[in-house]
């Protein structure tokens, strides 16, 4: 049997690759398989690390992943709100982020004031109006209804006392508070006319 020689073959350029460009992922690595599963909590928390660490990206997509876990937890959806109000991204989000959180925990002062300035912000101030009367009805004494809160304690401590006292009158407690008594007033005199 003659065997046959086949010709040298001729090297084949290899084509040209575009670079590889690496992308973070949005969405946490789930464990291995055998490994211990995080729960929620464990998620959330790792969220709120990032959070103080400043990574803030990271935090979102750790919330997010919670979330996914777990959607009947009013703390994640307000904390969600909560990073994506850092990040001043997607509003439309952080506003049914933050109706979650409040329809979980009605009671969640923090998450209703939050609502409320995105409303403002959206200028849809009827709503934002009811929830800040929410809010206040909830929490009185909280800090954003003081009379001018840290601004007329800092003036004390300083001096310029007339400084410090317009600061203390342009305040937002003392804005709510006018504004209250003055729809209070309104509402008599219309149901007085009857």
């Amino acid at each position: 049997t003659a065997r046959r020689e086949e010709p040298p073959k001729e090297p084949v350029p290899e084509p040209e690759s575009e670079p590889v460009r690496v992308v973070q992922a949005e969405v946490p690595v789930v464990p291995a398989p055998g490994a211990p599963a995080k729960s929620p909590d464990d998620w959330f928390n790792d969220a709120r690390g990032a959070f103080e660490g400043r990574a803030f990206d990271r935090s979102l997509a750790l919330i997010t992943y919670a979330i996914r876990l777990d959607s009947q937890r009013g703390e994640f959806h307000a904390f969600h709100a909560k990073v994506l109000d850092v990040l001043q991204r997607d509003v439309r989000t952080k506003v049914k982020a933050l109706e979650t959180a409040i329809r979980l925990n009605p009671k969640d002062v923090d998450s209703t004031i939050l609502l409320a300035q995105a409303f403002q912000t959206l200028g849809m101030q009827t709503r934002a109006t009811r929830l800040w009367e929410v809010a206040y009805n909830l929490a009185p004494k909280h800090p954003i209804f003081r009379k001018g809160g840290e601004q007329a304690r800092a003036g004390a401590k300083g001096g310029s006392g007339k400084v410090a006292a317009k600061e203390a009158q342009a305040g937002l407690g003392e804005q709510w508070t006018a504004l209250v008594e003055g729809t209070k007033d309104k509402l008599s005199r219309l149901f007085k006319r009857g």
